[in-house]
C-alpha cells in the first residue's frame, strides 16, 4: 500500500522527521532551562546556540557525509535520495536551525514558554525539570 504521494509508510522520511523532533527537543529544552535560572529569554536562546551550534553543525557535516554516499551509487533513485537528503540537511542546519528558530524564539518571548493549564500544573508540582541542579550525597 502507498502513501498519497507514492512513497511507503514508515520509510527513511519517517525516520529523518521523527530523528529531527527528537533533536529539537533536546535543543529547546536546554534553552527552556536557562531562561527558568536567568528569566531572561535573549539570553537563554543565545546560550542555547551557542551551546548546540557546534554540535548541530558537526553532526550535520557528518550526516551529509554519510548521506552522500548514496550519490555514489549507480542507481539513480539512491542519487536522487542522497542529493536530496544533502539539500534537507544543509537548509536544516543553516536556516531553520541557526536563523529561524533563534529568531522566532526571540520575538515571542515569554509566550516560547506558555504551556495548557494541565501539563504546566503538573509540572510545576512534581518539578518537572532536564537536570537536577540539587548535589546527590556520595556514599
Amino acid at each position: 500500500m502507498h502513501a498519497p504521494l507514492g512513497l511507503a509508510p514508515g520509510g527513511p522520511q519517517g525516520t529523518e522527521a521523527a530523528g529531527g523532533l527528537v533533536d529539537r527537543a533536546v535543543d529547546v529544552a536546554g534553552i527552556r532551562e536557562r531562561y527558568d535560572e536567568t528569566g531572561d529569554n535573549t539570553a537563554a536562546v543565545a546560550a542555547g546556540l551557542q551551546r548546540t551550534g557546534g554540535l548541530i553543525t558537526s553532526l550535520a557535516f557528518l550526516l551529509i557525509i554519510v548521506v552522500g554516499l548514496f550519490s555514489a551509487s549507480g542507481i539513480s533513485f539512491m542519487k536522487l535520495l542522497g542529493v536530496g537528503m544533502i539539500v534537507a540537511l544543509l537548509v536544516d542546519a543553516t536556516v531553520v536551525r541557526i536563523l529561524l528558530v533563534p529568531a522566532t524564539m526571540r520575538l515571542l518571548g515569554r509566550a516560547n514558554w506558555w504551556a495548557p493549564g494541565p501539563p504546566r500544573r503538573l509540572y510545576t508540582r512534581y518539578g518537572i525539570k532536564e537536570e537536577d541542579k540539587t548535589p546527590v550525597p556520595v556514599g
